[in-house]
């Protein structure tokens, strides 16, 4: 009847951006929280509740004492990892493993990817069992996942607009993400990457929330 995502840093940033997809074609509310905040807080759960764990290498501390925490719950929880042998896979009542490979860059771009497209399945799969999608609008969806590497791949090989946009930005001490909908998720997510491989003050923030408090950072610089 539920469905809760718990996870931290950039995976906890793929599940705010298919919350969206997941609530809009399963019809099935989706609550996304941090793993170090659902651990401490006692939640209200049940058995026909779904508690989802997002971690790349499976053994995320904060995220095991919230998988440990839904199981004395009662609740059903599923793992998706990068590791087959990890703790948090084998604790679960059910794992996917997303197939990313060794993920040895900082930001993780591989298994961020990867974890995308396991929570977009996720949805896809809920929308056919609970008949909320039409067949012909799950093989669309279906379609548009299989074109992903051939998108990867045009994308990675012409970079020149994306050299332009950085040759502006490169000198910026400060940067502002805003998005709505699932692109608030991404703007967090690329504030994230940011921060981790440039060393830049940066943030992420829903479009329309920037305007209360937030829009006092703002200045021509």
């Amino acid at each position: 009847s539920n469905i809760y995502i718990i996870a931290s840093g950039s995976s906890r940033n793929a599940a705010n951006i298919t919350r969206y997809f997941i609530e809009s074609v399963a019809q099935i509310p989706v609550t996304v929280e941090h793993a170090s905040e659902f651990a401490v807080r006692n939640p209200v759960l049940s058995s026909k509740d779904l508690v989802i764990f997002v971690s790349q290498s499976g053994e995320t501390s904060d995220v095991l004492s919230a998988l440990q925490v839904a199981k004395i719950k009662g609740a059903y929880t599923f793992a998706i990892t990068n590791n087959e042998t990890s703790t948090i896979h084998k604790t679960a009542d059910s794992a996917m493993f997303i197939y990313a490979g060794k993920e040895i860059s900082v930001p993780a771009t591989k298994s961020f990817a990867s974890q995308l497209i396991c929570l977009y399945i996720i949805g896809i799969y809920l929308a056919g069992k609970n008949n909320t999608l039409p067949d012909n609008q799950i093989e669309f969806y279906k379609q548009k996942i299989r074109q992903i590497p051939e998108k990867i791949e045009k994308l990675i090989t012409n970079t020149e607009e994306i050299d332009k946009i950085a040759q502006k930005l490169y000198g910026k001490k400060s940067l502002i993400i805003l998005g709505r909908g699932q692109n608030f998720g991404l703007a967090e997510e690329v504030a994230l990457k940011i921060k981790e491989t440039c060393y830049i003050n940066s943030g992420g923030y829903p479009t329309g929330e920037f305007l209360h408090g937030h829009l006092a950072m703002l200045d021509e610089n």
